[in-house]
């Protein structure tokens, strides 16, 4: 977050980082929280991921910030390992319904304030659309598809431009805590490998539907935790240290090349950083 500070004291300002930092610290907790309870519910009964698809549809009524927290939130429930969630059949009706209401009430706003955003997207997709309607074999399927991206990454965009720099933490911590949870909730599912293997007996999936989605969410803890590492300075017997190994040990057993390939990057381009003068 960014904080303009008016009186030059020092002691003023880092008084002040500190409360911003405990304040993310309690809200980073709550989210977990909430996420593992949500998870949890869902494994146990259809009727949780029922009223949590609801909640999510009255959610994009309540702003941009709380638009994405439910876009997030659906998609990771749709997405779910079906050896343990417990999925009402007619979730992709709630999913449709947060895609229909995120683009009527944010998409009109990005074509009128960040269109130069929009363009590369909506060219893109034309693009796609005409390649479609000559090579595809089921041409009806292939637009619905790009449709769907097209409204999904426009709506996206629109409603991130809309953000202010407070929501944009809050979003962020937000992220960072659905990650979180997903690996801590994964763990779990290493004591049972029917489970934890259970798309392809071969890659680790955890809690998630697909070991390279799995991939998604490891790969970018791991880079943050290289950055810190790398930035702080910090031993090899840091906390930070354990838990990039435990990441790294993961991402091997989901046989994720993707993440794989974004770790090393990622980390080449932490050394790049470190060593400029």
């Amino acid at each position: 977050m960014i904080i303009k500070f008016y009186n030059i004291d020092p002691m003023l300002q880092n008084k002040a980082v500190s409360n911003d930092q405990h304040a993310e610290r309690k809200t980073f907790i709550l989210y977990f929280l909430l996420q593992i309870t949500i998870f949890v519910g869902v494994c146990l009964s259809s009727v949780v991921s029922l009223v949590v698809a609801s909640c999510c549809i009255c959610m994009v009524f309540f702003g941009p910030q709380r638009t994405i927290q439910a876009i997030t939130l659906l998609i990771l429930i749709r997405f779910m390992n079906p050896a343990v969630a417990i999925l009402a059949p007619n979730l992709s009706i709630f999913s449709l319904g947060i895609l229909l209401l995120s683009s009527i009430l944010y998409i009109p706003w990005g074509m009128r304030h960040v269109a130069n955003q929009l363009m590369p997207v909506i060219i893109f997709s034309v693009c796609a659309l005409l390649l479609s309607g000559i090579t595809s074999g089921s041409v009806w399927i292939s637009f619905l598809k790009i449709i769907s991206f097209l409204l999904s990454a426009l709506a996206v965009i629109s409603i991130l431009n809309k953000l202010n720099v407070k929501q944009i933490r809050d979003v962020t911590v937000w992220i960072f805590s659905i990650m979180f949870a997903v690996v801590f909730l994964s763990l779990f599912t290493l004591f049972n490998h029917d489970i934890a293997y259970n798309l392809n007996g071969l890659g680790f999936q955890g809690i998630l539907a697909h070991p390279q989605a799995m991939g998604v969410f490891l790969a970018p803890l791991v880079s943050f935790f290289i950055g810190r590492f790398m930035f702080y300075k910090k031993g090899l017997l840091s906390i930070d240290m354990l838990l990039i190994s435990i990441l790294i040990y993961l991402i091997i057993l989901t046989q994720a090349r993707t993440a794989a390939v974004a770790v090393f990057l990622s980390f080449m381009a932490n050394v790049f950083v470190v060593k400029l003068p």
